[in-house]
């Protein structure tokens, strides 16, 4: 069985390499000069990522508390909506402007992902039009 405990713990660990939230985790250890060139560095001040991570690191915390406890785990999924609540209220309250949270998000790879798989011919009709473009 720990041998089994240790696959496991390995693949989580592995498997965290590449997911942005623990890349602006680690951003808090490194100093700026030594920083890696992530896209949303060259759009987002070093500050509103800072503040975005702990928010969301908060927000990891808040839930995996609500988990563990046994009086008020029942309320687990009605804080997981929450969270996407609190998530628009960044934007409505003017924590962060539409323009950092579309960098720090991601959610524009998302979209073109999306819509490469349902119309993928239709784009790449486009794309190889745009390649030859100039004629």
């Amino acid at each position: 069985m720990p041998v089994l405990y240790g696959v496991f713990l390995y693949m989580g660990v592995s498997s965290l390499q590449g997911v942005q939230l623990m890349d602006r985790i680690s951003l808090f250890f490194i100093p700026v000069k030594h920083q890696p060139d992530y896209v949303y560095l060259r759009h987002v001040p070093l500050k509103r990522v800072h503040l975005f991570t702990a928010l969301q690191v908060a927000g990891l915390v808040i839930l995996w508390i609500i988990k563990k406890s046994e009086n008020i785990s029942i309320a687990f999924p009605v804080m997981v909506a929450l969270i996407i609540i609190i998530r628009k209220c960044f934007e409505w309250f003017r924590l962060f402007s539409s323009y950092d949270l579309m960098w720090l998000d991601e959610w524009f790879k998302c979209i073109v992902a999306f819509f490469s798989r349902i119309c993928s011919s239709k784009i790449t009709n486009h794309l190889s039009i745009l390649n030859t473009w100039p004629p």
